[in-house]
């Protein structure tokens, strides 16, 4: 089953089987199935779906492990506050502000694997100005390798 939704307001629901073969059965069965006189928009997830996503899912690119992504701190947040944090971090980047549109987030880099991963495990419970934030590692770009 898929979360591709025909109409506004539609209800949907994942079902999970034991094996391929009883899904590709089950499919059969459901496919013919109506609810309140309606016909069922039944659907596969992944490779096999007549929906699939428009666009890769951010989620499936690969990470840099040499950088992360700040999010969630307050507005007034400088860059020389995000760098004392980070303290060995070698680069601390905000995007500009026509691109941030309105979202405060940057981007910190390390010079090796061991001081952005220790930097991670310290944006666990890291606050800025009181406020929790988020600390992420960033996704690679398409078509750059970290190495």
């Amino acid at each position: 089953m898929s979360s591709y939704l025909p109409q506004l307001f539609s209800s949907f629901a994942w079902l999970i089987f034991a094996s391929e073969e009883h899904c590709d059965k089950a499919f059969e069965v459901i496919s013919k199935q109506s609810v309140n006189g309606k016909q069922l928009t039944v659907d596969f997830c992944g490779v096999k779906s007549k929906h699939p996503p428009k666009q890769t899912d951010r989620n499936q690119q690969p990470i840099n492990p040499l950088e992360l992504y700040v999010s969630g701190f307050p507005a007034s947040t400088s860059k020389d506050q995000i760098k004392v944090l980070f303290r060995s971090a070698t680069s601390v980047t905000f995007p500009p502000a026509a691109k941030a549109k309105n979202k405060l987030f940057c981007f910190v880099k390390f010079d090796n694997v061991k001081d952005a991963r220790a930097a991670f495990e310290k944006g666990k419970m890291l606050k800025i100005g009181g406020a929790p934030v988020d600390v992420l590692y960033a996704r690679l770009k398409k078509g750059r390798c970290w190495c």
